[in-house]
Order: structure tokens, then sequence, then C-alpha cells
């Protein structure tokens, strides 16, 4: 675990740490199990098609781009349609051992995880994209 979780975890164990990230306030939740690590957070107000997961080398990227015109509480100006783009953007470096082979996310109700197995020689290309399921 890195410093920086280290010191923004609210609670942790040898296997578990949760923290808030101070700018979003979404709640991230770093797993390690026997052979598996998880990574979860909650994505209030995201769908599942606004997110995009991927890796970059040794590091896990979590991003969104929200198009909220569909909300129903729009501001109507001279029957000029105004809406938000929410954009959402976390880097986590992975464990030596993580591996892309296998790798996954789903969501459900609003909560992401991303599994990735362990493995003594990962599978590490220069980008991947993760499936949602």
């Amino acid at each position: 675990m890195n410093t920086q979780t280290q010191s923004n975890a609210q609670f942790k164990n040898e296997n578990i740490a949760f923290f808030r990230d101070e700018h979003s306030g979404s709640c991230i939740q770093l797993e390690e199990k026997e052979d598996e690590y998880i990574i979860s957070m909650d994505t209030p107000g995201l769908r599942k098609k606004d997110l995009e997961i991927s890796t970059e080398k040794n590091m896990l990227i979590i991003s969104s781009k929200q198009d909220t015109s569909h909300i129903d509480k729009v501001i109507r100006i001279d029957d000029h349609c105004e809406y938000e783009i929410h954009q959402l953007k976390k880097e986590f470096a992975l464990p030596t051992d993580a591996d892309g082979n296998g790798a996954m996310a789903n969501w459900t109700n609003e909560r992401l995880s991303i599994h990735f197995p362990k493995n003594e020689h990962p599978y590490r290309p220069d980008s991947l994209e993760i499936p949602l399921l």
C-alpha cells in the first residue's frame, strides 16, 4: 500500500483499507485476498455506460464522462437546454503480482468493483481495457 493510501486510510488492517477521496467524496476500498486484489468504489450519480476502466503499464485508471442531459432537473433558457458534464479520473498503482489476464470489473447499485487475479508472473501489456460486466 502506498503512503498516500496509508495516510488517507480511515480503517485498515493487513488485508483491507478504506479511505475517502477528499475531492470527490468517493469511498474507496482496497482489499487483498489470497488469490486476488479487489478495488471498489462508490460511483454516485454515474451510469455503467459512463465508466471506463483500463490499465497503462502498472497503473489502474478509472475514468468517466457523464452527460447529465437525461436528468429531469434541466434548466431551460429560451428553448436552450443546459446541462453539466461530470468527470471522474482515478489512478492507482497496481501491486507487482496483479495480473491483467483475467482482470474484470462489475458495477451494481452505483458500486464499482475491479478484480485482479494474483500471479507470480503477471501479464502487463502497455495498455489494457478491462471489461465492465
